[in-house]
């Protein structure tokens, strides 16, 4: 019994000195692996790729300090092909080719002769949210040059993570990993006030491993890091959902912030409806999230595409689509993170008809509405020169021009051919067709007597039958209108 309580306090020592040894995630550095593919044959040796995996250490220490502990490594044979010749478009997860310790970023980068130059590139993959970022390039001409360039890339693409330890309607706090060993402003770690996070949720098994298929990027959300709060970065989450980050806060659940770095010159916008077709003539608007004020930037082309470019005044962009008099979507996005991005938005075609026809019925009747006026003041003062014969004139002109009843009846014929011409499950355009037809039928009825002809009528008929009475034989009094003839 002894001997098992012993077993048990030592495994308990243990467990706290496992954990007093584990750092703070925010002074815990970034185990970064760099494989490096070369296809110059100056390069090739083993003395010459030695030498070049220690100047990259070297300068990384220089350029990180405690932020990064790299280990430069050979790029894995079966990955060689693919790095050289679809190094953007690969998308397989990788694996770390240590295992002493977890491994944050994997950073690929490529040396390949194009005579007389060298061509280098780099693209990172973040272990934790599984997902590779954009391809980095520059162009050298000299081998001095390599270990100097590879270092800028690894700068260029490293992209910090954090947790997201608060959520509070529409701010977070995030802690970032690693911030408390930046020693400089300049420091890979640091992220500035003003950048924008994307966001990704991983879910972990009873063990603590990922689950499989167990990264979810959050799309259409951003957070826009505000300001220096203790340890956090308090941020503003933009998003295209009402609730992105809903849920309970779970261990089994971790919430990432990832610190982009676009790496193409512009993101193509695809602005789809839910059938797949494409949307041409959509307006895109866009946001400034400081001053609240909005600017139009373009509207989709004849393939429903619009071109987004990288602004390092804007790292972010909060987008709205608007069509005819609707807003369609909300779309916070960073320009140049990817080369294209679908939007499936409301194809609302239907509900732009029907604001065409309402627009041109409202005016069809206020132009009834002004003649029916016009002509039953015409008709009043007849009535008060006591000029039968003029007022009943202009009474049977109003009586044959076109009728507000008719007009009403298009209307409403108008209107069921819209709700019924329809996809039966898009019930929000059939929401927003049937709301544009009341207001403006309210509207309409606001604006018009629908007694005036008959009062007008009732009033000529009393006054035939009074001149009938005296015989009708009296002069008609001269008309107003012919006045100054």
């Amino acid at each position: 019994m002894r001997t098992a309580w012993t077993w048990l306090i030592v495994g308990f020592c243990l467990s706290l000195s496992q954990t007093a040894l584990a750092a703070p995630w925010e002074f815990d550095p970034y185990r970064v692996e760099v494989w490096i593919a070369a296809d110059d044959p100056r390069l090739l040796s083993d003395s010459a790729q030695q030498q070049v995996r220690e100047k990259i250490e070297q300068r990384s220490w220089i350029a990180a300090k405690a932020v990064w502990q790299v280990d430069v490594l050979p790029c894995p044979a079966p990955l060689r092909w693919d790095a050289f010749h679809k190094l953007g478009e690969m998308t397989q997860p990788v694996n770390p080719q240590t295992a002493d310790a977890p491994v944050d970023k994997i950073i690929l980068v490529t040396i390949q002769s194009q005579s007389p130059q060298l061509q280098m590139a780099a693209r990172q993959f973040d272990v934790r949210t599984q997902r590779w970022s954009g391809v980095h390039r520059e162009q050298i001409g000299s081998l001095r040059l390599v270990s100097i360039t590879a270092v800028d890339l690894l700068r260029r693409c490293f992209e910090p993570i954090g947790k997201i330890e608060r959520i509070d309607e529409s701010e977070a706090l995030v802690v970032m990993k690693a911030q408390g060993l930046a020693d400089t402003p300049d420091s890979p770690a640091i992220v500035p006030n003003g950048s924008a996070l994307t966001v990704a949720m991983r879910r972990l098994n009873r063990t603590g491993q990922l689950e499989k298929n167990g990264v979810q990027m959050i799309d259409w959300t951003v957070l826009e890091v505000l300001a220096d709060q203790f340890n956090f970065k308090k941020c503003e989450i933009l998003s295209g959902f009402r609730r992105p980050l809903s849920g309970r806060k779970s261990i089994r659940v971790e919430r990432l912030a990832v610190a982009v770095k676009p790496a193409y010159q512009q993101t193509e916008l695809h602005v789809r409806s839910r059938e797949g077709s494409p949307l041409p003539g959509y307006e895109i608007y866009a946001k400034d999230t400081q001053s609240g004020e909005s600017e139009r930037l373009a509207a989709t082309d004849d393939h429903g595409v619009v071109g987004l470019p990288q602004d390092p005044q804007h790292p972010f962009r909060l987008l709205y689509v608007r069509s005819g008099g609707s807003l369609l979507a909300r779309l916070p996005l960073v320009p140049g993170l990817e080369s294209e991005l679908t939007a499936t938005v409301t194809d609302n075609a239907r509900q732009v008809e029907a604001e065409g026809f309402v627009l041109g019925w409202r005016r069809k009747m206020l132009d009834v509405i002004a003649r029916r006026e016009l002509i039953a003041d015409r008709i009043r003062r007849r009535i008060e020169e006591g000029d039968v014969e003029g007022a009943e004139k202009w009474l049977v002109e109003m009586q044959e021009m076109t009728k507000i009843n008719d007009l009403l009846y298009q209307f409403r014929q108008a209107k069921n051919d819209f709700l019924e011409g329809g996809d039966a499950s898009d019930q929000r355009t059939s929401a927003q067709i049937t709301q544009l037809f009341d207001k403006a039928q309210q509207l309409a009825s606001k604006s018009y007597n629908r007694n005036l002809e008959r009062d007008l009528a009732d009033e000529v008929q009393k006054m035939r039958k009074a001149s009938d009475s005296f015989g009708g034989d009296a002069a008609a009094p001269t008309s107003s209108d012919d006045f100054g003839k």
